[in-house]
């Protein structure tokens, strides 16, 4: 028997449509209701979606302000499976949006190392978007681990971003070969960025750095951060 207290955590959204981006993920747009919405202002948010009985945790990619948001997934069980097989308007349902996110005010003006794992990419959307608004692009270096060239997604963010003055580096934790462009490099995302700082492409000292993936990957980024002169306490996630 479903609780009171979790009908009022849920709030009926509708799924308003699906694109894919690459690599095998897809963006799912859902309408959450505009006071619902409203509740979406930090890059880092996320939310807990709940379709078909399924449950699962989003972060949203849009920029705060939008009346819809943007989620990326990939099939492998739970809500993603349902919301990837559901028609346009179907119900479902959506938390208001969790945590604080990432700091974006006391990034503003410094160094910032975005590193990302998985479908956390969906974070860079709008912590990108918000640094290029911001002035600070080329202050920003931005690294996103998949296993294979297969997976990268979202290219034509990426090269938006490169176009703006944003460092992107895709890493390659499966293939050692750095593809056909100095945006790929092989390794952990924690190993390629050691050996970007060691060749002074973008300066990382007292950088901040926003981190989204697994637990494992944000430890080897703390432990990293010292010895590229980013305090460990300045290493943070979303959650």
């Amino acid at each position: 028997m479903t609780s009171p207290v979790e009908v009022q955590r849920f709030h009926p959204a509708s799924l308003v449509g699906r694109e894919h981006t690459g690599g095998g993920l897809t963006l799912v747009r859902v309408d959450p209701g505009a006071q619902v919405a409203a509740g979406y202002v930090s890059p880092g948010q996320y939310v807990e979606v709940r379709a078909g009985g399924e449950t699962g945790y989003f972060v949203l990619a849009n920029e705060p302000g939008s009346t819809t948001w943007d989620l990326i997934m990939r099939h492998g069980g739970g809500a993603s499976d349902v919301l990837l097989a559901v028609a346009p308007g179907a119900d479902v349902e959506v938390t208001a949006p969790i945590g604080e996110g990432f700091p974006m005010e006391s990034a503003r003006g410094r160094p910032l190392v975005v590193v990302l794992g998985g479908t956390g990419v969906a974070a860079a959307r709008p912590v990108v978007r918000r640094r290029m608004a911001d002035g600070d692009a080329t202050r920003t270096e931005v690294l996103i681990g998949v296993r294979t060239m297969s997976e990268v997604s979202l290219t034509q963010d990426l090269d938006a971003w490169s176009e703006s003055g944003v460092g992107v580096t895709v890493c390659l934790s499966q293939e050692n070969q750095r593809g056909d462009s100095p945006r790929y490099a092989p390794g952990y995302v924690q190993d390629v960025l050691r050996w970007l700082a060691a060749r002074n492409r973008r300066p990382v000292r007292g950088a901040l750095l926003f981190a989204v993936g697994t637990d494992s990957m944000v430890e080897a980024l703390r432990d990293l951060a010292p010895s590229l002169g980013i305090r460990r306490e300045d290493v943070l996630t979303n959650h």
